[in-house]
């Protein structure tokens, strides 16, 4: 999601449309290369629409707005209100010196009538609304529901009861903090709102009523995004707005463009980058969620880090509910007795010496020193390293355990990959987690509160990623995919499906040499179709450059179109056999 972040548009009878429109135009020229048609586009206007609360000039704000509106039509974009105190008709500010509000509380009538004729999905008596988006969400919390202009208040009532299911932003007018020992306009239960985040999943505030950019950031994930006036005439305050980009875990970027009058341009600069890759929280469920959907989309995340406490009967549960499926490979990774024949290698390999495995070296040294820093588990040293080349190294470096007290009540699990696929292998990674720390509850059954913490040097996003299982072609023998094509050649198929699947983990060309030869062999006597000939030779052709493409480089992305034309090839050839004769006709 992208958030085009507007305020204090403060238009007046004096304000010219034939000044303001082409100012849009310009910010517009800025914008729209930093727009992606992908996304989805929201436009937050933030309040103080009009000035002083004057209600005959809300048909000049409809104007600006559908203008903007058309002016942006190619991104489709989505408009968003939260009320500002200068919104409020019969407003104090529209004496020449106001000492406080009057008795009689200020309305919205006439913004709400505005906005409903600019979009009549808004319910007016809501101080509160939820509008709920893809993948984040936002809450528009009007700060001047209590009818006074003179400073800000959220309804915390209505807020708590907000139903919260994914990651949110929080939108309003006022400011949470004062700019000056002379602002008394900021929201004065802003400590009451914080509260609220605390124990909900919002992960940025967006906000108006300040002469400038601004953020500061709320705990470990929550920054709070100011932005200056749009058309407000302020001195030495240029016009501005916000463009922040919002993924699942939070705010990532915020680029403010303001308008230089001299050069009649607006001018951008990022203000804000998240620096912060870390994924915190208390279920796994959602912390792995964030972490799929960020990956997804940008691909590589580096020096990630997720950070996880929670009651370890819970993690069990939430690991056996989401990730059931993954149990079994796990398994099959941790076994220590020998490399499953399914499998390129395995990481029970490296965790066994001399007759002992790895967890009953654990658990033997945290029975007898609670707080040892020694129960550890190194999955690969330096000689490896060196001696590995682009051969098989498992990216589960090293994983370690311990308590800090010896109630041994609270267990820390620290685990360190050198690289991390996300769609699959994570939760496998995860499953391998949970069985180690099954077999150290067995034995240490004080556990009750797992704190896990795991590094991944580069954490990526393949949509297929077949986790170094190996393919069925290459464990038979080249007699055996003979007599198929010769006994049963729709039995090929299942092979190549199997494959194209399990291709984008490793290159292993052995099954496809082996079908090539065993086509040739074919054809001495009997000839298949051109088509399939010439697509597997293609095909290993294809593997040999691909292979020694990823031989120079360890992100997915860079190599993508060659494993898309592997794919694409493997595709036809599996038509070809669905199609029916593979044999030439007589």
């Amino acid at each position: 999601m992208q958030i085009i972040q507007i305020s204090d548009m403060h238009i007046t009878p004096e304000s010219r449309l034939d000044s303001i429109k082409p100012q849009i135009s310009k910010l517009y020229e800025a914008l729209r290369h930093r727009l992606e048609k992908t996304e989805i586009i929201v436009f937050c206007i933030l309040g103080d629409i009009v000035d002083k609360g004057d209600p005959t000039v809300y048909a000049k704000a409809l104007d600006v707005l559908n203008y903007m509106k058309e002016l942006f039509s190619e991104f489709n974009p989505k408009f968003e209100f939260t009320p500002g105190n200068h919104d409020l008709c019969d407003c104090p500010y529209a004496h020449p010196t106001p000492a406080a509000c009057p008795i009689q509380r200020c309305n919205l009538d006439h913004y709400f009538d505005f906005i409903n004729s600019f979009d009549s999905s808004y319910d007016p008596t809501e101080t509160i609304s939820h509008r709920r988006y893809d993948d984040v969400d936002l809450i528009l919390a009007s700060s001047i529901s209590h009818g006074n202009c003179k400073y800000g208040q959220i309804d915390i009532d209505s807020l708590k009861k907000v139903i919260i299911h994914k990651p949110t932003i929080l939108v309003t007018h006022h400011a949470f903090f004062s700019e000056s020992n002379t602002d008394t306009a900021a929201i004065r239960n802003a400590y009451k709102v914080f509260e609220v985040i605390e124990t909900q999943d919002i992960v940025g505030i967006l906000h108006g009523h300040t002469h400038g950019y601004k953020d500061i950031t709320l705990g470990n994930k929550c920054p709070v995004v100011g932005v200056g006036p749009f058309l407000k005439d302020i001195p030495n305050i240029n016009h501005q707005v916000n463009l922040v980009s919002v993924m699942p875990s939070g705010i990532y970027q915020v680029i403010n463009f303001y308008y230089r009058d001299d050069l009649d341009e607006y001018i951008e600069r990022i203000v804000y980058k998240s620096t912060s890759k870390t994924y915190f929280g208390s279920s796994i469920e959602k912390i792995y969620n964030d972490i799929l959907l960020d990956t997804k989309k940008f691909g590589i995340i580096p020096d990630m880090h997720l950070k996880l406490e929670m009651p370890y009967a819970s993690f069990n549960a939430e690991i056996e509910r989401c990730f059931s499926e993954y149990i079994d490979a796990a398994t099959l990774w941790q076994d220590t007795s020998k490399v499953p024949d399914s499998l390129y290698y395995n990481h029970g390999q490296y965790m066994q010496s001399n007759g002992t495995t790895a967890i009953e070296f654990v658990v033997k040294e945290l029975k007898s020193k609670a707080t040892s820093s020694r129960a550890v588990v190194p999955l690969i040293d330096f000689e490896m390293v060196v001696k590995s080349g682009d051969g098989f190294l498992p990216s589960f470096d090293l994983v370690q355990f311990g308590f800090m007290e010896e109630e041994k009540s609270h267990l820390y699990v620290t685990l360190y990959l050198r690289a991390l696929e996300v769609n699959h292998f994570l939760r496998i990674n995860l499953c391998e987690i949970y069985l180690m720390c099954k077999q150290i509850a067995s034995e240490i059954r004080s556990i009750d509160t797992i704190e896990l913490s795991v590094v991944a040097f580069k954490a990526q996003y393949k949509e297929f990623f077949g986790c170094f299982k190996r393919a069925e072609i290459d464990m038979i023998e080249e007699a055996e995919i003979v007599m198929s094509l010769q006994d049963n050649p729709q039995s090929i198929i299942c092979l190549l499906e199997d494959k194209k699947l399990l291709n984008e983990t490793v290159i292993e060309d052995k099954g496809m040499c082996s079908f090539n030869n065993a086509i040739k062999a074919i054809n001495k006597r009997k000839t298949i179709k051109a088509p399939i000939v010439e697509l597997s030779q293609n095909i290993l052709d294809t593997m040999s450059t691909l292979k020694s493409e990823r031989e120079k480089t360890s992100n997915y992305t860079s190599i993508e179109v060659l494993e898309i034309q592997l794919g694409t090839q493997l595709d036809q050839l599996i038509g070809l056999f669905k199609d029916g004769e593979i044999y030439e006709s007589k």
